[in-house]
């Protein structure tokens, strides 16, 4: 009788710990699901971006991606041309027109955030990139302050001198 119940027990005991073995490999394999899921959006921008610098402006160096949401939505490719300049290809979300400048043209993403830095007490960049602003290209540094607000800079990419800014959201 007692041998019966340690084997009840053994075998309700294995059960369970197969069931949350299960269990956890299914919230794991669901978790990574989501994360591809929630991902594929900016993979497919930047791929699509690419592909418009490689046929527009012949990029064969891809350097970084920028993804700029103002006003319109705006993919931007740093890279490297056929001719070995160094270029930003912007493009609308649209894919209406593709524009392009010479990184040499205007400053660079360290001098955008060099210049909130400059501007006010930023405690964390959370983000730097390019697209249009009213036509023109612009850099915006996203940032927290020292008291934890949300704030951004945008900047004239040829001259960075500040256009908007926002201390504190």
């Amino acid at each position: 009788m007692k041998r019966n119940l340690t084997r009840k027990n053994h075998i309700i005991w294995r059960r369970l710990i197969t069931g949350v073995v299960v269990l956890t490999i299914a919230v794991c394999l669901t978790g990574i699901g989501l994360l591809i899921k929630a991902q594929f959006p900016y993979f497919q921008a930047r791929h699509e971006a690419t592909r418009m610098a490689e046929k527009y402006a012949h990029v064969d160096k891809v350097s970084h991606f920028y993804w700029y949401n103002r006003d319109q939505t705006y993919f931007t490719v740093a890279g490297q041309n056929n001719k070995g300049q160094n270029v930003y290809v912007i493009i609308p979300k649209n894919g209406a027109s593709v524009n392009v400048y010479s990184q040499y043209a205007g400053i660079s993403a360290q001098q955008a955030v060099q210049v909130a830095r400059n501007n006010d007490n930023v405690r964390k960049v959370q983000a730097t990139t390019l697209g249009m602003h009213a036509g023109k290209p612009a850099w915006e540094v996203a940032y927290l302050n020292q008291q934890s607000e949300q704030c951004y800079v945008l900047l004239s990419f040829k001259t960075g001198k500040i256009i908007q800014q926002n201390k504190g959201l």
